[in-house]
């Protein structure tokens, strides 16, 4: 059998043993479950030159018109990630531990337990953020959230004290109802923001988590590519890829050239969506 169809066949047999639900639609369009509202689309990395940002973002945006979750899962993060993906699908299909936000309690974490947690429990890089606050349930923490320092923006002729809302995470296997209102609400209470921004990742989320806890959608940013290393599952964006390729660059060679050269393979997402909460109109 291809790679490629068992990579495909491991993710059907976790998603059959693992699901409740009477419907699974296993399509080449991906696997649907019409009860849950929910398309999980499995991406193949030497396929993904074949179909630009642009498409990924507009096939995404039209399914949240269509009140379908559609959530794309790449071959590295599969590969490489594996734990953390298999955590996220059965959060999707309601098979977490589930914890009430009213049983634990907020306080804020250290840099180093965030990076911890952020390492063990989160596909993007941890970061360095400002302020950091964690819920514990029973002695162990369970969710963190990630902000920056505050900063002042004009928006109307009026000044803003704004922060962005850079991570949110549960512990994998865990499910904090409630846990975002909580955390948020904690870090309001302490620092008084204007408002507070963020961004959701299109491939994963389709934005109703945010407006559940009064964000409203202020831009959808566009999609952008990154480079895929499938031996060590590296990922490298375009912020950071220039300084990986300095030195070739001077020699005439484009990205392209020197990256599909190294053996990386391109790849797009499907952009974020942009979201800001007013605390104080």
């Amino acid at each position: 059998m291809p790679k490629n169809r068992i990579l495909d066949q491991e993710l059907i047999e976790f998603i059959r043993s693992h699901s409740h639900a009477k419907h699974i639609q296993d399509t080449k369009e991906g696997i649907n479950f019409p009860e849950l509202n929910l398309t999980l689309k499995f991406h193949h990395v030497r396929d993904g030159i074949s179909i630009s940002g642009q498409q990924l973002q507009a096939e995404s945006l039209e399914s949240i018109r269509n009140g379908i979750r559609l959530v794309r899962i790449w071959e590295d993060e599969w590969v490489f990630r594996k734990k953390i993906i298999k955590s996220r699908i059965l959060s999707l299909l309601g098979q977490t531990q589930r914890i009430y936000g009213r049983q634990t309690h907020a306080e804020p974490i250290s840099a180093e337990q965030l990076k911890d947690f952020l390492t063990e429990n989160h596909l993007q890089i941890p970061l360095k953020a400002k302020h950091k606050y964690g819920l514990y349930h029973r002695g162990r923490l369970v969710a963190v959230m990630a902000f920056s320092k505050g900063r002042f923006i004009e928006r109307d002729g009026k000044k803003f004290h704004s922060f962005e809302l850079m991570r949110h995470c549960n512990a994998l296997g865990k499910t904090v109802i409630g846990g975002m209102d909580k955390l948020l609400k904690h870090f309001i209470q302490e620092h008084q923001p204007d408002d507070i921004m963020s961004y959701a990742d299109l491939d994963w989320s389709d934005g109703n988590a945010y407006k559940r806890v009064g964000f409203e959608l202020v831009e959808t940013t566009p999609a952008q590519h990154f480079w895929v290393d499938m031996e060590s599952g590296q990922r490298v964006y375009p912020n950071k890829v220039h300084q990986l390729i300095k030195k070739e660059l001077e020699t005439g060679l484009t990205e392209d050239d020197i990256m599909f050269g190294k053996g990386y393979y391109k790849v797009f997402n499907s952009g974020n969506l942009k979201f800001l909460k007013l605390i104080n109109k």
